[in-house]
């Protein structure tokens, strides 16, 4: 079983002026009187029950669907009766009361048919009824309901379809707003250095910032607080040292250098024999090149954001 609504697209009320019943209560009862609460919902569904009693928005209107038979109370504001009716039933619990036997046991199809077409129509009585407090309104709901059904149909599908773009937008913004801030916090800041074996500027294969390649050629020494260090480690983006460097005579270890002993022929008195003399210099050795001070590497474009 579906329920179906109390009024054509939405129920709508008003008051003995004419005017929308905004802010209106509609109580409903099982038919017969105000003995007992009966239940009315928001959708065709019955998966969301109104609450009771409903309350009408600022166009006087809800979304009330009924399911059986109903005794209905309608209050402005100010709780002062407005209309009430006994007996208003949904249309599918009309028709199902007749196919079970309560058509005055008609048996024939025709007989049923029209039994059902009579049921519709004092069931679209009852609705009317609800809606002649003002002559010209319910002739505007009337053609509304029989000559532009698809237009309000329409109408209502562009609202609901307008609102729900409207949340999207509203929470896809959200969405993009705490994603740009995760982003942030994660982007490289200005001051701080990325490497990488690519050579291409970050700034095309991050998408942002302005660099620049800084330690151009040089390796990378971690910054020191260590007393006993050299003071050059302790200043951040101070440059030291050379790719080649000629030993002094102070970097050279300490050692010892031998005469070189010479021995030559050589005629004296008695004979001949060898003489050994020393000119007090030695051999010397080595070309003075520089010394190459680079260790093995791998090279990197390092990158420092300025901006």
């Amino acid at each position: 079983m579906s329920a179906y609504p109390l009024t054509p697209i939405r129920y709508r009320a008003f008051d003995k002026n004419g005017q929308p019943l905004i802010g209106g209560q509609v109580f409903a009862y099982e038919a017969g009187g105000t003995t007992y609460e009966k239940d009315t919902y928001s959708d065709k569904g019955m998966q969301n029950f109104n609450t009771w009693p409903v309350t009408l928005d600022d166009m006087g209107s809800a979304s009330i669907y009924i399911s059986g038979d109903y005794f209905i109370q309608v209050f402005d504001a100010d709780g002062n009766l407005i209309e009430e009716a006994d007996g208003i039933a949904d249309a599918e619990s009309v028709a199902q009361a007749l196919l079970d036997g309560s058509s005055g046991g008609a048996s024939d199809l025709a007989q049923r048919v029209s039994d059902l077409e009579t049921a519709r129509d004092e069931h679209t009585d009852q609705i009317n009824e609800l809606n002649d407090t003002v002559l010209d309104l319910q002739e505007q709901i009337t053609m509304e309901v029989k000559t532009d059904r698809d237009a309000a149909i329409k109408t209502a599908v562009d609202t609901l379809k307008t609102a729900l773009t409207e949340e999207f937008e509203t929470q896809l913004a959200d969405v993009i707003l705490k994603f740009n801030e995760a982003l942030e916090n994660v982007k490289i800041k200005v001051g701080g250095v990325y490497i990488s074996t690519d050579s291409t500027n970050p700034a095309t294969t991050l998408g942002y910032g302005t660099w620049q390649l800084t330690s151009k050629g040089k390796a990378l020494v971690g910054y020191s607080d260590v007393a006993n260090d050299p003071n050059w480690t302790k200043t951040v983006g101070s440059n030291f040292g050379a790719y080649d460097h000629t030993l002094t005579l102070d970097e050279i270890p300490e050692h010892d250098h031998k005469g070189v002993v010479k021995a030559s022929n050589q005629s004296y008195s008695g004979g001949n024999g060898s003489r050994f003399t020393s000119d007090g210099n030695t051999d010397k050795a080595g070309g003075g090149q520089a010394h190459n001070n680079v260790q093995p590497s791998m090279i990197f474009a390092i990158w420092k954001r300025t901006a």
